[in-house]
Formats: structure tokens, C-alpha cells, sequence
């Protein structure tokens, strides 16, 4: 069965858009993270493959707790944690 352009289009549309959605997630987690262990987690997600990755990982998210700031352990890059204080913290800081 052969497929019209139309539905090759809305196919092609579909797909791009199901890729996007899967790039951000896997990749920029510091999109969705609020506190220092979400960061740990996605960091173990996104490495776990890589020798080491929960411990490295989780120090990183031990100084996160003390600086603010998640490094990740194998990219160098930096995110800053979003403080949620006590009145806020039942919803997205």
C-alpha cells in the first residue's frame, strides 16, 4: 500500500517531532530538574554505560548540595539549582 504525500507529510511531522521530544529529554535534563538530585539522577541516566557513573554522578551532586551549582562529571558542564523555598515547595520553582 502506497502512502499519499500528504500522509508521508503528517508521517514525516510525527516523527520529527517524537525525536525532538526524545533529544530534550535525554539530553537537557536541566530543563526538567529543580533540586541537586534530580541532576544526579539524569546524570546517571544519561551515563549509565560509562565506568563510574553513580559515584561520579553522585559527588558531583554532593557539591551541588554544598555550591548550587551541578557540574556534570563528564561534560564539565554547569547548571544552577533552582531554590524552592518553604512557602513554594508543593509547586514548580
Amino acid at each position: 500500500m502506497e502512502m499519499s504525500i500528504s500522509q508521508r507529510s503528517l508521517l514525516t511531522v510525527f516523527l520529527l517531532t517524537a525525536l525532538s521530544v526524545a533529544f530534550l529529554m535525554t539530553s537537557n535534563y536541566s530543563v526538567f530538574a529543580a533540586d541537586c538530585g534530580s541532576y544526579v539522577s539524569g546524570c546517571i541516566r544519561q551515563n549509565a554505560g560509562k565506568p563510574d557513573a553513580k559515584a561520579k554522578c553522585s559527588a558531583a551532586g554532593q557539591s551541588c548540595a554544598q555550591t548550587g551549582t551541578f557540574i556534570g562529571p563528564f561534560t564539565g558542564q554547569t547548571w544552577q539549582v533552582r531554590k524552592c523555598g518553604a512557602y513554594n515547595r508543593n509547586q514548580a520553582c
